[in-house]
């Protein structure tokens, strides 16, 4: 964790973070973690659960819940969550970009190995970051119809009624279409 956000937090209580200070936490209500929660913390930013990291800090998990309820301590799990992120998006940019290897076996012994690449993570690291290129497609022009078809089935009892005022009628044809007659 040496060098991480995580940690310049733990030990820098006078740095107050923006996102801090955006969610109203003022300089003197982020308080220093506990032990504890500082054990925690640790964990979760390397990337345990919340089950592993509470067992590893030797408290109950009914006291992460309560511990979340206090600012300092919500916004320093956020950012132990982000430093466990970036760990799980390190290694998939290393499986997708670099490979690794997969042993190769027959008769169930290993007999050599091969480098792999992981297309299924490399498809997803570019969604993420260039959506816009390699994000999915969707046609709205299917959606913005279907909608407006149904805007104006749902509307047409006010239609009729405001036309019947005006003096105007309007028929429904036998095949179904909407006509109107002036």
């Amino acid at each position: 964790m040496a060098g991480t956000p995580l940690k310049r937090a733990l030990k820098d209580a006078h740095i107050v973070p923006q996102r801090a200070v955006k969610a109203g936490v003022r300089p003197a209500e982020l308080a220093l973690p506990t032990p504890e929660q500082a054990s925690f913390l640790e964990r979760i930013s390397h990337g345990d659960t919340t089950f592993e990291a509470a067992k590893y800090a030797k408290v109950d998990r009914a006291l992460v819940v309560e511990w979340k309820g206090d600012p300092s301590f919500s916004y320093r799990l956020s950012l132990a969550e982000e430093d466990a992120a970036d760990l799980l998006e390190q290694e998939a940019i290393r499986r997708a970009r670099d490979g690794f290897e997969k042993g190769v076996y027959h008769k169930g012994e290993r007999v050599d190995s091969e480098l792999q690449y992981s297309d299924s993570l490399m498809v997803f690291l570019l969604k993420g970051r260039r959506n816009a290129v390699f994000g999915d497609r969707v046609d709205l022009n299917a959606d913005i119809r279907h909608t407006s078809i149904l805007a104006v089935l749902h509307a047409l009892p006010a239609v009729r009624r405001v036309m019947k005022e005006q003096g105007r009628v309007i028929e429904q044809e036998v095949s179904g279409d909407v006509g109107e007659r002036i």
